[in-house]
């Protein structure tokens, strides 16, 4: 066991066939080296579901930032 993933989500239906969600995310590493990293990710999407070709098509866009302790900048 060297990683914990925790990804909660908020979703919302805009129609029967379309839904927008936002989440956060934290994972905690363990490193073999000993101690922990953890990394925090954000993140919005969308999403689109409907009859495709007999079967059913899906899209689904995503923006995701994440943030690792120990380093300033966000990715």
């Amino acid at each position: 066991f060297d990683q914990l993933l925790l990804r909660p989500a908020v979703g919302y239906d805009l129609t029967s066939r379309s839904s927008v969600w936002v989440g956060a995310g934290s994972t905690p590493a363990y490193p073999a080296s000993g101690g922990t990293v953890q990394e925090h990710r954000y993140w919005q999407q969308y999403l689109w579901a409907g009859p495709a070709l007999g079967g059913a098509f899906q899209s689904r866009s995503r923006i995701e930032q994440r943030a690792i302790e120990s380093n300033n900048r966000v990715s």
